[in-house]
């Protein structure tokens, strides 16, 4: 049987969500921008993030962070960039937080980062003998050619996750004594760092 809307109905959840998507906005303070991630809401990750610049105090303490106070801190600073004061950056995977870091300079510094030394390796000089391009081998090899090249972050081709991936896996043991335990299916950065101090 065909559930048949009222067309009234309709014209008033699309004013509903219009209200809504205005509250929303008006609740976000100005130096905020929204940054959608790519693993959609999955794996401790909300979906779309509204982020800060980092200040002046939080590129001086990041600055003179050790190595090995480094992590801690960056997982730190990024909580403080957040809105949301709830997100738990220490719970992501590494990755994630890669992407939130690039995603934060693409807005607020710039989407392009321009004359990078290009990392060759063997792959670029078999690519260079197939194209008889020699004397760029031997230049390379020499150091007399140091190539370099553009990174454009809005094209980078970022993977979403498999809608298919989640989060925990739950085993359960029926026979005998009860049991059940739930483990993240991903590492997570906050979790490396601990067995890293261990």
């Amino acid at each position: 049987m065909p559930i048949l809307i009222d067309e009234n109905d309709v014209v008033e959840v699309a004013q509903k969500i219009e209200t809504l998507k205005k509250s929303q906005q008006q609740q976000i303070p100005p130096g905020y921008v929204p940054i959608e991630m790519s693993t959609k809401g999955k794996l401790g990750v909300p979906e779309v993030l509204y982020a800060r610049n980092f200040s002046t105090e939080d590129v001086v303490n990041l600055s003179m962070a050790t190595d090995i106070l480094l992590p801690e801190r960056l997982i730190a600073t990024l909580r403080s960039l957040l809105l949301d004061k709830t997100v738990r950056v220490e719970d992501w995977p590494d990755k994630s937080v890669i992407e939130l870091l690039v995603k934060i300079y693409a807005n607020f510094f710039t989407p392009m980062l321009t004359s990078i030394a290009f990392p060759w390796n063997e792959e670029d000089i078999d690519w260079l003998e197939n194209h008889d391009q020699k004397d760029k081998i031997e230049a390379l090899r020499e150091g007399k050619w140091n190539p370099i090249v553009d990174i454009d972050l809005r094209k980078i081709n970022i993977k979403d996750i498999d809608p298919d991936v989640r989060d925990y896996i739950i085993i359960k043991r029926k026979k005998g004594v009860p049991l059940e335990a739930k483990f993240s299916t991903y590492p997570r950065i906050g979790d490396t760092l601990i067995i890293k101090k261990l």
